[in-house]
């Protein structure tokens, strides 16, 4: 028994020990053309882990102590950018994603230091780059996109209860929402109709890998707001082999499971949660019952090296109920009681084609949202008031990008709505 024990803890051991080294993976492309960045050399700061980007950009450290790490990339002809926040676990790669800005080469002496901010290009002031760690450590945030934007400049909320971002005055029906190119009507359940809002975000965090947040001077491929852009990309699911993450927060109970698709050629991410208030209705008591289900959703293909699908879906499944007073107290205003049902999704393609100094990109996308709220009499319970509505929207977007030279860029578009 006793060695029997003995291995049992050897075994342990050894099993805890080879936890403790991670995987780095990541993939450095031009910010403009989006093609790759070969030959860039990838430094981790502070340790001996050094590398260079092959033919598509990718580069990977293995058996890197679990911490938090920063990365430094240089490559002639782009200026240097360091990346911070790099957190390794043995759970899964850490997935880094960088985007390198043209310089002008110059002859003589060259000081080269790297820059921690990425630019938005697009837009020259009031633009804000924000990747996946910032956004999970934001307090007060509780994993809420939206709730860690109202904290940025320029912007405040309009009440505690909900994450309306009132960017420089302005409505929150003329923000902006896009995943991978995508317009989203709304990221938040129990949504306000015709507004961008709610109290409570559809997005799984885990699946942001970065966020561009522009609060005005944004370019007309943005389309008519007029207030603010959240430009939000989705990170791919991990290629070699099916990783799964089940979780219990405030925003409710879910899994994420992710894995390679078509022999490697793709891969998928997929996430379901589930609120548990409605679970916890007669031990808290509480005077309107939420219950709602969200699923967040991106699959890519790769035809080839240069072509890429990508598909994104985005749910929610809504329910609340208000139970309002007794007819004792409530005489003056019996119609307290009222249920609400809504739904909301959005569905679309992303085929993106790289060429030598640009990119040609294509989007179809459709978003639908049905609404039903009914009010009822406390003392007689007959229906008092019932609102049913209905939206869909197909969007079609086609873009090429071309790089003139270092100053100068061609973006030509078209954006119809049906």
């Amino acid at each position: 028994m006793f060695k029997l024990l003995i291995l049992f803890l050897i075994l342990f051991t050894s099993s805890i020990y080879s936890q403790e080294k991670g995987i780095i993976n990541g993939k450095v492309t031009d910010k403009e053309t989006t093609n790759p960045v070969p030959e860039a050399t990838v430094m981790v700061i502070n340790t001996a882990f050094k590398t260079v980007t092959d033919a598509q950009g990718n580069f990977q450290f293995t058996d890197i102590p679990l911490g938090t790490y920063e990365i430094k990339v240089t490559c002639l002809g782009y200026e240097a950018f360091i990346h911070t926040d790099i957190v390794v676990n043995s759970s899964r790669p850490a997935d880094v994603q960088i985007e390198m800005l043209l310089s002008n080469i110059t002859t003589g002496v060259i000081d080269v230091e790297g820059k921690y901010f990425q630019k938005n290009t697009d837009v020259s002031t009031s633009s804000y780059s924000l990747d996946f760690e910032e956004v999970r450590r934001a307090p007060g945030a509780v994993e809420d996109i939206s709730r860690m934007l109202q904290i940025m400049p320029g912007v405040s909320p309009a009440n505690d209860g909900r994450n309306d971002l009132i960017v420089r005055g302005g409505s929150p029906a003329e923000n902006l929402t896009m995943i991978d190119g995508i317009e989203i009507p709304n990221v938040n359940h129990f949504p306000t109709q015709g507004s961008s809002s709610g109290p409570i975000g559809m997005i799984n965090v885990k699946f942001i890998d970065d966020v561009k947040f522009s609060t005005g001077g944004f370019s007309a491929r943005y389309g008519d707001k007029l207030s603010s852009v959240m430009d939000i990309r989705f990170r791919e699911g991990y290629r070699k082999k099916f990783l799964s993450d089940i979780n219990l927060s405030t925003a409710g109970f879910g899994g994420i499971f992710e894995g390679p698709l078509f022999t490697k050629k793709g891969s998928f991410i997929i996430s379901a949660r589930k609120s548990y208030l409605n679970l916890l209705k007669g031990a808290i008591r509480l005077a309107a019952v939420p219950d709602y289900w969200d699923f967040n959703l991106k699959a890519v293909y790769d035809f080839d090296k240069n072509t890429r699908l990508s598909f994104i879906g985005i749910g929610g499944l809504d329910k609340i109920s208000f139970e309002g007073e007794s007819p004792e107290i409530s005489d003056d205003n019996p119609y307290g009681k009222a249920k609400g049902d809504q739904q909301q999704f959005t569905a679309g393609f992303n085929l993106k084609k790289l060429f030598k100094k640009g990119y040609w990109q294509t989007v179809l996308a459709n978003s639908s949202a049905f609404l039903n709220y009914t009010n009822y009499d406390l003392r007689t319970d007959e229906l008092v008031f019932k609102y049913d509505s209905y939206e869909s929207d197909f969007n079609f977007k086609s873009e090429m990008f071309y790089q003139i030279n270092n100053s100068n860029n061609l973006i030509i578009g078209a954006l119809p709505g049906i």
